[in-house]
């Protein structure tokens, strides 16, 4: 009888826990594409999410090139993303920019290749990741 009661109550936690967030091809296609940003000037931050809802977040230190990387489906609400079990909060979700002249543009610098971003949207990182807040670029 006691199992019974315990399962009833797993289960209700389950589905509160996943019907708050819903993967984001339905949610909000803004949120698809390659994302990157910077923590101070030595960590830097990728966050690629996929048509499929699948994702993940790499960070990169350029001081001594250690990285670490999370992957799985990456879900979204009004207030948080995440990837997997790892939970971002939302400071300012998706927007297109746009730029008044040449000289507050935004521009992404990837290896041999430099990009002029369209989108911006500002997370805060898990607490395992240092709970920085980053705004990212696509």
């Amino acid at each position: 009888m006691q199992l019974l009661v315990k399962s009833k109550y797993l289960i209700v936690l389950l589905l509160i826990i996943f019907s708050c967030k819903k993967k984001v091809e339905n949610y909000n296609t803004d949120y698809i594409g390659s994302w990157s940003g910077s923590v101070r000037e030595t960590v830097r931050v990728f966050i690629n999410i996929y048509d499929d809802s699948h994702g993940n977040y790499y960070c990169m230190k350029t001081s001594d090139g250690d990285s670490e990387k999370i992957k799985g489906t990456v879900r979204v609400n009004k207030n948080r993303l995440s990837i997997g079990i790892h939970n971002f909060k939302i400071v300012s979700p998706p927007e297109k920019i746009i730029f008044n002249s040449k000289s507050d543009s935004v521009y992404i610098e990837e290896y041999y290749f430099r990009e002029l971003a369209t989108w911006k949207m500002t997370l805060i990182n898990p607490l395992f990741y240092g709970s920085d807040e980053v705004t990212y670029y696509k």
